[in-house]
């Protein structure tokens, strides 16, 4: 058996000196219940921080709100355009030759009918243009009459010398016949003979060489003649251009219509007017045309003669659509391309100044039946992905999606059903709370 007594004083212990557990220190297990309450402390007071000032949803009253139901209506898709307002018939009145104007017979706002007289023009350069031809003319018409009375004299001498050149040729020939028939008694000699056939001979072809010169100088004349008649009547032609265009000096109105404006210079005595200045302009003010633009992707669902709405200074009236333009064009600021429209518009015997602006609105299709809500601020406030829908004395925000959005009413295609209430004032106030408490309408 073992001995269990007392050891000596230097006997070995046999136990080994590497353990397995951890090794104690003198006062360690002091040290650790210390740090434990230390542990303790800290999570304790991490805890009611946390629990005191940590961020808590307090409970928000709506006051003041306003409510509205769901409802099943036809709903119209219009789209509205900026346009400006044209007269269909329209004239710009211009100076048709350099000058001032000697007067005027109508003031802006006058109507006035096509033809009626509207001013005078004062053309010192045309007037001064038209005395230089009219004596050119005249200088023209003395020079043909005095080549014509040449030629006249002329003649007249031709004729004195055929009329000699044939006597010398009959001369000639009866000399001839006397010296033959005197040859053949023998009482001549040969040469005489000779001699008289070639006189006869000298004669005819002085009589052909005149003729030839007559026959030169009559061509001549002609052609001459044929310079001047033109000459003449280019004058002539250019003398009734410029009379013609100084009668268009007294200026007529083009067209039926009011006078929308005169230009400061027609307004100005003695101010110089350049060819093709503008002195006033022309409006049929009763018939007008409004010119406005649509994006090409809506071309498919409008039509020419399809009936529109314009509104201009306020006043709504039926128009129609004319013409659809055949060109797309992109915006100077960019943008979907744009066509050209222009819709006519019935006054009904009044009138609209050219240059206003005017709103065009067009149906471009309808939705049957669909859920609408009034268009109120919870559209803007809400972000237009929210609602408030009441469920007796509280809200909830719920998810939504709109459609359509008119001008009175905005489509609800999910998250709410028919005869639904919703608040439909602004959400501002709450719109980060998921449920508010009704408190009431004051």
């Amino acid at each position: 058996m073992p001995d269990n007594g007392p050891r000596q004083p230097h006997e070995k212990r046999m136990a080994p000196i590497i353990s397995t557990g951890p090794v104690r220190r003198p006062g360690s297990g002091r040290q650790f219940g210390l740090a434990a309450f230390v542990l303790v402390v800290v999570a304790g007071l991490l805890g009611g921080g946390y629990f005191w000032f940590s961020p808590r949803e307090e409970t928000v009253r709506v006051t003041g709100y306003t409510v509205g139901m769901v409802d099943r209506r036809t709903l119209q898709d219009t789209i509205e355009l900026g346009g400006s307002v044209r007269a269909r018939h329209q004239a710009t009145v211009t100076a048709p030759e350099p000058g001032v104007i000697a007067r005027l017979f109508v003031a802006e706002g006058d109507w006035v009918q096509q033809g009626e007289r509207v001013a005078e023009l004062d053309s010192e350069s045309l007037r001064e243009s038209l005395a230089s031809l009219e004596r050119s003319i005249e200088r023209s018409i003395r020079e043909y009459e005095r080549f014509l009375l040449q030629h006249e004299y002329t003649t007249a001498r031709h004729e004195r010398q055929r009329r000699a050149l044939e006597t010398r040729v009959e001369d000639a020939m009866n000399d001839l016949l006397e010296t033959e028939r005197l040859a053949a008694t023998g009482s001549v000699a040969a040469v005489e003979v000779r001699n008289a056939r070639r006189s006869v001979d000298e004669a005819r072809e002085a009589l052909a060489g005149h003729e030839m010169d007559v026959a030169e100088a009559v061509a001549l004349h002609r052609l001459s003649r044929e310079n001047y008649e033109d000459d003449i009547a280019f004058t002539r032609r250019e003398i009734a251009a410029l009379e013609r265009r100084l009668a268009a000096t007294a200026i007529t109105s083009p067209v039926s219509g009011r006078v929308v404006t005169i230009s400061s210079a027609a307004r100005t005595p003695g101010e110089l007017l350049q060819q093709h200045q503008t002195i006033l302009v022309l409006a049929d003010t009763r018939d007008p045309v409004i010119e406005t633009e649509i994006e090409e992707h809506y071309l498919s669902r409008i039509e020419v003669g399809r009936n529109v709405a314009v509104e201009i200074g306020g006043t709504r009236f039926l128009g129609s659509i004319e013409r659809i333009g055949q060109l797309a064009s992109v915006p100077a600021d960019g943008g979907a391309p744009v066509v050209e429209i222009d819709v006519g518009i019935d006054l009904g015997g009044g009138e609209i100044v050219p240059g206003s602006s005017a709103l065009v609105e067009i149906l471009i299709g309808e939705t049957e039946g669909a859920l609408v809500l009034p268009r109120g601020p919870y559209l803007t406030s809400g972000n237009r992905r929210w609602i408030y829908r009441v469920d007796g004395d509280t809200a909830t925000r719920v998810d939504v999606e709109y459609g359509l959005v008119t001008a009175s009413f905005v489509e609800i295609r999910s998250g709410l059903s028919y005869q639904d209430m919703v608040i439909t004032s602004s959400y501002a106030a709450f719109i980060d709370r998921g449920t508010v408490i009704l408190g009431g309408n004051p």
